[in-house]
């Protein structure tokens, strides 16, 4: 969760707030190549993803912090999250580190940071797991939303990669962007004519009613990405309503059980469960 802000200092706004970096461990990776070299397999079996590094603003050095200038200071301190423990909270001496790449500590220590679950995230990156393939495969991205018990979301990028990826610090940048026009409008970068290209128009009209009278809603696609920005749509059409329910655009393979629910919701999962989640 956020430190709460001082009545007279707002948070500054940001592009960015948490960043992670997620895969499969290294040691297990070399285990599955020595596997697939000695049978000659093309796919091996999925690994289980975890977090290898989490990455917060500012994004640079203590040293680099400094020559920045005073500035870059104060938005490190406005920025930096707290840590909340399952058990009991961590001591503040062991996470004032430097700002940028820090070692994640083991999963039963730590659930939540920055406002995001560090144990449901690696599901949700890899909704399908970690499938490793000897042969190249194309990049990859897909879109999240995460709801706490308040109904506040925090949105995420998911991008996936099979190449290797160099890590390094940059220096701070500040980008100053024009406020909006009309303060009262929400802002929204969406495609809005993109259900319409997945759905005939009496289809559409259908998963508006369906949605205005709180019915049951899952939406199925092979494509990972295609499933937010439909559900995200439906949900800028319902403007200047909103959806109360739970609302799980992405449901990885070991949260198809949250369809069970006896409330109405949205979620979405992949075409490969439809018969699973239609019984």
């Amino acid at each position: 969760m956020a430190e709460a802000a001082s009545p007279h200092l707002s948070l500054p706004s940001g592009l960015l707030e948490l960043c992670a970096l997620l895969g499969a461990p290294r040691d297990s990776l070399r285990g599955l190549e020595q596997v697939a070299q000695k049978k000659g397999v093309k796919h091996l079996s999925a690994l289980d993803p975890e977090v290898l590094s989490i990455f917060m603003p500012p994004f640079i050095s203590k040293e680099d912090s400094q020559m920045a200038g005073a500035n870059c200071g104060t938005l490190g301190k406005t920025w930096r999250r707290s840590l909340r423990k399952k058990r009991e909270k961590p001591r503040p001496e062991q996470w004032k580190g430097l700002p940028g790449p820090a070692r994640v500590p083991e999963p039963e220590d730590v659930a939540v940071l920055g406002g995001v679950d560090l144990l449901a995230l690696p599901q949700l990156c890899f909704p399908g797991g970690v499938c490793v393939a000897t042969e190249p495969k194309e990049d990859c991205v897909h879109f999240l939303v995460l709801t706490d018990v308040c109904g506040n979301r925090t949105y995420g990028v998911v991008a996936q990669y099979y190449r290797p990826l160099h890590v390094f610090n940059m220096k701070s940048l500040q980008i100053v962007f024009p406020a909006r026009a009309d303060p009262e409008s929400p802002i929204l970068d969406l495609d809005l004519h993109l259900p319409l290209l997945c759905f005939r128009p009496e289809k559409v009209l259908q998963i508006l009613t369906c949605i205005l009278t709180e019915q049951r809603i899952v939406f199925f696609s092979s494509d990972w990405a295609l499933l937010t920005l439909v559900a995200e749509c439906f949900m800028a059409y319902l403007y200047p309503l909103q959806w109360q329910h739970p609302f799980v655009p992405i449901l990885s393979d070991q949260m198809l059980d949250f369809v069970m629910a006896p409330t109405s919701f949205l979620m979405g999962c992949h075409l490969d469960h439809f018969e699973e989640v239609s019984k």
